[in-house]
């Protein structure tokens, strides 16, 4: 409590104490540690950008080399690995460039025919990690050598959208993104491209 004097109309050399609360900080003060207190070998080569992501329990890696490779998160323990492509695992590069998961599936951007830009996108059962669909995204709309976006019931994949419950594929004229951002109150942020310019949209999602 914090007592403040304000004037009043009381005989000269008197003030009238108001008492008022303090408010409280909401920030916490740690204490914090950055010491990094695992590391975990992975079964193949991953590099920046081949999608990181967590599911309940799960860690789940994307790599160079067209694997998915699923550990557990207290242990390290490596679950599974899972072969989007035929010869995945091997030496051809078969880059993963993003995972993104929709509390059900978990979707994988990758590429088997030009190492530096993405043609296929999986869609994968989180439970049980087997390959459910795949689409073949080598002539959608835009350019897709980048990430993908997530807002409930929709990823987002360049030019296309796709609903995640029914997995129908929607052409929207939007701009590409480098990358996405739901902020979970009805806007998709992207910083990308639109037609020749560089800029920063948000967008309604409905």
């Amino acid at each position: 409590v914090i007592g403040t004097a304000t004037a009043t109309d009381s005989p000269v050399g008197q003030i009238e104490v108001t008492a008022t609360t303090a408010t409280e900080s909401t920030v916490t003060t740690g204490p914090y540690s950055l010491a990094i207190s695992d590391r975990y070998p992975l079964p193949h080569i991953s590099g920046w950008g081949n999608g990181l992501i967590t599911t309940p329990g799960k860690i789940w890696v994307g790599t160079a080399n067209g694997m998915v490779d699923v550990l557990d998160a207290k242990s390290g323990k490596v679950l599974q690995s899972i072969a989007l492509f035929d010869g995945s695992g091997g030496i051809t590069p078969q880059v993963v460039f993003d995972l993104k998961f929709d509390g059900q599936h978990v979707w994988a951007l990758a590429a088997a025919k030009k190492e530096y830009k993405p043609d296929t996108l999986f869609v994968i059962d989180e439970a049980s990690g087997t390959v459910l669909r795949q689409f073949d995204a080598s002539e959608w709309e835009g350019e897709l050598d980048q990430k993908l976006g997530f807002s409930p019931g929709r990823i987002w994949a360049s030019h296309q959208t796709i609903d995640t419950r029914t997995f129908e594929v929607k052409y929207d004229s939007v701009p590409w993104g480098d990358a996405y951002a739901y902020d979970g109150k009805g806007w998709m942020w992207i910083t990308g491209n639109w037609y020749v310019s560089d800029c920063n949209p948000v967008l309604s999602v409905t």
